[in-house]
């Protein structure tokens, strides 16, 4: 997996940029990134750099600030850039979560950022409230870009990923086309049947 990541970035012939995510925290610790797939991934692929955390990164007049998982504060670190975007690995939602969350509202009306690119939360959604401390500011979380089960509700489920233009400032979603049809149902419906079965046995067995 992480020679193919390899390959398909530096295939971009651009740099690609990444935050620290819960999973790349090896026992819940941050500092432990370093023995992550993610931190690998660096190691190995030219092109592919993992931020650090409160800090900018200066693209021409745009600022991306990067906040790791476990940084809650949705503010950019202060530049003369034009264009502001922030990068944040929170569980920011648009609905309400059995799951501690913020709702994408209060973001909007503490970050002075913007555009704010959340993720860890698995459904998509962007918004742009009346509420907002700054003006033009909204937030978008693209969501999954892989299918998240086998199950049929989640085979129309639309992947995107959306898209900056830094000299224009335009943002635009795209749609990725997705083979519906790459698992083999009977297949696994048969090993987990199979797997059952094992576990029936072994609590007959105990």
């Amino acid at each position: 997996a992480l020679l193919l990541a390899k390959e398909m970035f530096e295939s971009l012939k651009i740099p690609v940029y990444s935050i620290i995510g819960n999973h790349d925290m090896i026992g819940n610790s941050i500092e432990n990134h370093e023995r992550s797939s993610l931190n690998i991934l660096r190691m190995i692929c030219s092109n592919f750099f993992i931020l650090d955390n409160s800090t900018n990164l200066i693209v021409d007049d745009v600022c991306i600030t990067a906040r790791h998982y476990g940084d809650h504060s949705y503010k950019v670190i202060p530049t003369n850039c034009d264009y502001n975007i922030l990068i944040s690995h929170t569980m920011v939602v648009d609905s309400p979560t059995m799951f501690e969350s913020i709702h994408v509202s209060d973001v909007l009306k503490e970050t002075d950022a913007d555009f704010v690119l959340v993720g860890h939360n698995h459904k998509k959604f962007i918004d742009a409230g009346p509420n907002s401390l700054h003006s033009k500011s909204y937030v978008y979380n693209p969501g999954a870009l892989i299918r998240l089960s086998i199950a049929e509700g989640d085979y129309d489920r639309d992947i995107e990923v959306g898209l900056i233009d830094t000299e224009t400032k335009v943002f635009n979603r795209f749609n990725i086309p997705t083979n519906k049809n790459c698992f083999n149902l009977e297949e696994i419906e048969e090993r987990e049947a199979i797997l059952a079965d094992a576990f029936v046995d072994s609590l007959n067995m105990s």
